[in-house]
């Protein structure tokens, strides 16, 4: 399958962009390079490019999408680009709407009209709020949408987005909600690395 990967040069993409490369998947990055991004993380496996642009632009994705690049037809999205850290959330809140909300919309619009047959949104357990101790089990698929934070906020508004899309378009759309992520090229913000 030839796949569009969002967010190839971020931590979770570059994991990802290696993983599917290795399961056979021929994939074409796109990353605007901005924070979170690192060109060393996609230094592996040369040979599969990395588009240097931005989810929000109409005219790229379509054209990508629609297989009028030189990278021919795509079959498949994973959507990993987005502005993650909830402390910056706080100070510019307008910036990850933009671009977790409208960059997703943007990418789920032209997959429906260019008949991508999965798009594989990937989401956090931050929409979920905070969990409490007393419960059994914090959260599962069926736990309401309780955003705390304005990145959590846009990343929830891209889940819904998704069920909108695969409700009313039919286009092929899972999420997954990943949780306390950590390993091998984290940006220095996280946690972690911190």
């Amino acid at each position: 399958m030839r796949i569009l990967l969002t967010g190839a040069a971020g931590f979770i993409g570059s994991h990802l962009r290696e993983m599917a490369i290795e399961q056979g998947h021929e994939v074409i990055g796109l990353d605007n390079f901005s924070t979170g991004s690192n060109p060393r993380n996609i230094e592996s496996y040369p040979e599969y490019p990395v588009v240097r642009g931005d989810i929000r632009n109409r005219d790229l994705v379509h054209n990508l999408l629609a297989g009028v690049s030189k990278y021919g037809k795509f079959q498949g999205v994973i959507h990993a680009a987005a502005e993650s850290h909830v402390d910056r959330s706080i100070t510019n809140p307008l910036g990850f709407v933009d671009t977790n909300v409208m960059g997703t919309a943007n990418l789920l619009e032209q997959s429906y009209l260019n008949d991508i047959e999965r798009f594989h949104y990937i989401s956090t357990d931050e929409v979920y709020g905070s969990a409490t101790y007393d419960q059994e089990l914090p959260f599962d698929e069926d736990s309401p949408l309780l955003p705390n934070s304005p990145y959590a906020a846009s990343k929830a508004s891209g889940d819904t987005l998704c069920r909108a899309f695969f409700k009313t378009y039919e286009l092929p759309v899972i999420v997954t909600r990943c949780t306390n992520n950590f390993g091998p090229r984290q940006d220095i913000e996280k946690l972690i690395p911190k």
